[in-house]
């Protein structure tokens, strides 16, 4: 004979029936409770998905705006760049104007055509000429022991007055 014994019933239970929970109701609490577990998994994942993209997004925007920042002062130097060098055209021009004026002006006789005629200057007599060696300085170049030596002199001044 088989007996369930799901069903059974020991002593007397007229009083206090003892009850005794259907496997098809634990069933479905456990049921309930992994598929609550499931959709926690999976609201997670979602939500790591989520700020794994808006921090790829944040990191390609601060990527973006470094870019452009780099690029602006690329450009702004070459924009001064370009300034500098046409700067430097306009006095490369200059100075050959320049040189050109000083050529008109290395010959001696122009230079003595000027003096006399602009500045009304007279031609010395070869007597009255004095010619100087322009070679030789003709000042007294400042010697450095000599400064040294009136410290020292000071200096010794007051230690033989002290001791």
């Amino acid at each position: 004979m088989l007996i369930e014994k799901e069903n059974m019933f020991s002593g007397n239970t007229v009083l206090v029936p003892e009850y005794l929970p259907a496997k098809k109701a634990d069933e479905f609490e456990k049921l309930k409770k992994a598929k609550r577990e499931i959709l926690k998994k999976s609201q997670q994942q979602r939500i790591n998905k989520k700020c794994k993209t808006m921090l790829c997004i944040f990191s390609m925007f601060i990527l973006g705006i470094t870019m452009i920042f780099r690029y602006s002062a690329i450009y702004d130097m070459e924009r001064q760049t370009t300034k500098e060098r046409i700067i430097a055209s306009k006095l490369l021009i200059d100075n050959d104007s320049i040189a050109i004026q000083l050529a008109k002006y290395n010959d001696i006789n122009k230079i003595e055509e000027f003096a006399v005629n602009k500045l009304h200057m007279i031609q010395p007599d070869k007597g009255s000429a004095i010619y100087m060696n322009l070679n030789k300085s003709n000042f007294p170049v400042p010697n450095k022991n000599i400064t040294k030596n009136k410290g020292n002199n000071i200096i010794n001044k007051i230690k033989d007055f002290l001791f």
